[in-house]
């Protein structure tokens, strides 16, 4: 008995289906491994301008290291903006350890009221502030060091006002803080000026 020959139906297997990787696999492969490492490039992008973006906030001087100790900070200060940054931000700071919304807000409007700061540099001295804040603890214990260049470059008229300031802080309170109105009194005391009205007895 004779076999008879199926005839050929015209369908052909495609390349792609081989259970050989193939070029077509190879290439599929290729493109998703790419589009992976350039999502990973980006995300990585992203996350050093962030870094950047929050340094800057901080290095308002060059000579102002995030990396100082406590000690060195307080050392390096020159500009009473920056002394008295950290001073309402440590007023502020008082009772919970947190800075409110609001509180930021009424520092930044203290900045650029007293010392004519615009937006961008009564963010920095804010930032500033909180910065050396968190370094220091609190700075009750560098406050004479804190209080040179304030003594060095304000007027008589200008540390009241900085008393002031701190002042009106240390009112957003809900209830008043004893160490906030402490560290009043001690820059007072140190600077050799009258109490603000609003916190005598």
């Amino acid at each position: 008995m004779s076999i008879t020959a199926m005839p050929s139906t015209g369908i052909r297997a495609s390349p792609c289906c081989s259970k050989r990787p193939t070029g077509c696999a190879r290439k599929f492969t290729a493109g998703r491994s790419d589009r992976v490492i350039a999502f990973s490039v980006l995300v990585g992008l992203v996350c050093i301008l962030l870094a950047v973006n929050e340094t800057r906030k901080f290095r308002r001087r060059q000579n102002v290291r995030p990396a100082a100790g406590a000690t060195g900070l307080v050392e390096m200060l020159t500009d009473p903006k920056e002394a008295a940054a950290i001073l309402l931000v440590q007023v502020a700071a008082y009772g919970d350890g947190q800075v409110t919304v609001e509180q930021k807000s009424r520092i930044m409007g203290l900045m650029s009221e007293h010392f004519g700061s615009d937006e961008e540099e009564a963010e920095g001295l804010f930032s500033f502030g909180r910065m050396a804040v968190g370094q220091i603890g609190d700075v009750m214990g560098s406050l004479g060091r804190l209080l040179r260049p304030i003594r060095e470059h304000l007027t008589l008229e200008e540390m009241k006002g900085l008393l002031g300031m701190m002042s009106a802080v240390a009112a957003s309170h809900e209830r008043a803080d004893p160490d906030a109105r402490r560290l009043i009194e001690e820059t007072r005391d140190a600077l050799h000026v009258d109490l603000p009205v609003a916190l005598r007895d």
